[in-house]
């Protein structure tokens, strides 16, 4: 994992716990942006509370993750203040989340290169139908998600494919 879009990550979340009107700008993120397990648990626990017309802050969030038994592995109350201490503004959660959501988009493409890769090994695959899975899993792949902050196809397989 990059350092980079572990930070972004992070400032997502810290983001959300600083000013809880953030989640407005950002509500359409899904969970599965993030690359951290860790990261993941906490922003689904965030959402739940927000979804239940509750505010969030440091402790309502530690209380809420001690209570589902997942405070220690999600790295403890020390690194939830980290997080919202490296948070120097909310006005560019946006952009963040842009971040996650492109490099969530790279992921997938990373793993349906492999698994067209794989298909195309195969000897008894007929070549018709290697083409029409990947044709269709590569526009499944462009046309989901939010639209903004998702890169051009094109772009996403320059930087994953190695050439």
């Amino acid at each position: 994992m990059n350092e980079t879009f572990i930070h972004s990550e992070q400032l997502v979340i810290g983001s959300l716990i600083v000013d809880n009107d953030c989640f407005d700008e950002i509500g359409d993120l899904k969970t599965e942006v993030f690359s951290s397990e860790s990261h993941r648990i906490i922003f689904n626990e965030i959402k739940t509370i927000l979804a239940q017309g509750k505010p969030v802050d440091l402790i309502i969030l530690a209380q809420a993750l001690e209570d589902r038994g997942r405070l220690d592995f999600v790295g403890n109350l020390p690194y939830l203040g980290s997080i919202v201490q490296s948070v120097a503004t909310t006005k560019n959660v946006r952009i963040h989340a842009n971040v996650l959501i492109n490099q969530c988009k790279l992921r997938q493409l990373r793993a349906l290169l492999a698994e067209l890769s794989t298909d195309a090994e195969t000897v008894c695959m007929p070549i018709q139908e290697v083409l029409d899975k990947a044709e269709s899993s590569m526009f499944a792949l462009a046309s989901g998600g939010p639209e903004s902050g998702i890169c051009e196809l094109r772009e996403a397989v320059f930087e994953a494919v190695d050439w």
